[in-house]
């Protein structure tokens, strides 16, 4: 009978308020159960970072670069810790996501095949070309 056991959990959203009653309820849920059954808790979040939105013009002008490629895309909420969101300071953030294999993200199978990788850049590059054509009154 193993006498420790470990779960990893991450939790996202765009709203901070949100992410911080849900990291409560899942401490609070986990610990109840925990306690119904004479074991104890150690509850610790290795990363409590708030949510950072992407830039709304950053955004619009990715999508376009994926339209003006024949790309297919959406856009996707993202509460992640990326280092755009630490970077987000310094200018207008966004970020394009690539599909990975069967939807395996941030884990050891994760695999992005090679012609999504070079569509993102492409995407990329499209972006930035059109974010240096704005006047710079509006960057």
């Amino acid at each position: 009978m193993p006498d420790r056991a470990r779960l990893w959990a991450e939790l996202r959203s765009t709203e901070a308020d949100w992410l911080t009653g849900a990291r409560r309820r899942v401490v609070e849920a986990i610990g109840a159960e925990a306690s119904a059954r004479g074991v104890d808790l150690v509850a610790e979040w290795l990363s409590d970072q708030d949510p950072v939105r992407a830039d709304p013009l950053v955004q619009d002008l990715i999508g376009a670069g994926a339209d003006a490629l024949g790309l297919s895309w959406q856009a996707v909420p993202s509460g992640a810790g990326h280092d755009a969101a630490h970077l987000a300071h310094l200018g207008p953030m966004g970020m394009i996501f690539v599909p990975s294999v069967g939807g395996r993200s941030h884990c050891p199978e994760e695999l992005t095949e090679i012609d999504d990788v070079v569509q993102g850049i492409q995407v990329l590059a499209a972006t930035l070309v059109a974010m240096d054509e704005r006047p710079a009154a509006a960057r």
